[in-house]
């Protein structure tokens, strides 16, 4: 359901193009299908008005996370999926969405959180000091896979943080 949202724009500029043809082929229908394109028109921004409070909290909830790990020494952080609010909804991302965040600051080096899942196991990708773990189904990245003009990742390994975050 996510990810049709965001074909919405795409689908808009596709339908203007069908209604012109259209059009063309039935000159007396011409102003009924520009009735049905502003109604499409209106009512995907609609569902994208409506749906833009789910993304704009999971935000300011990523940036409240990332506020209290700068109070820690490591940035480099593991918590477990039990940690968090229930409004992340999804946590596979966190990874990834907590660096791109860090890094468009002014710091001098990311920070990046990572949520475990119930059963997942990071044995041996945790430990190493060059490695980024990114999502759940690619968790492998090394620093030298990354573009160092946008990313400068700490050293050191993962620390496990154990603050409740809810």
């Amino acid at each position: 359901m996510q990810m049709e949202k965001i074909f919405i724009p795409l689908v808009f500029f596709a339908a203007v193009g069908f209604s012109d043809g259209v059009a063309n082929v039935f000159i007396q229908k011409k102003i009924i299908l520009n009735i049905v394109m502003i109604l499409i028109v209106f009512f995907g921004i609609h569902r994208i008005v409506k749906t833009r409070p789910l993304y704009r909290g999971r935000i300011d909830y990523l940036n409240e996370i990332i506020a209290e790990a700068k109070k820690e020494d490591s940035r480099k952080l593991l918590i477990k999926s039990e940690q968090t609010a229930r409004k992340l909804q999804f946590t596979w991302a966190m990874g990834i969405e907590t660096l791109m965040l860090t890094s468009m600051e002014d710091d001098k080096e990311s920070l990046t959180v990572y949520c475990i899942q119930h059963n997942e196991n990071l044995d041996g990708k945790k430990d190493k000091s060059d490695n980024f773990i990114a999502s759940h189904f690619r968790t492998s990245y090394s620093y030298s896979q990354m573009n160092a003009n946008y990313f400068q990742f700490p050293e050191g390994v993962y620390q496990v943080w154990t603050k409740d975050l809810k």
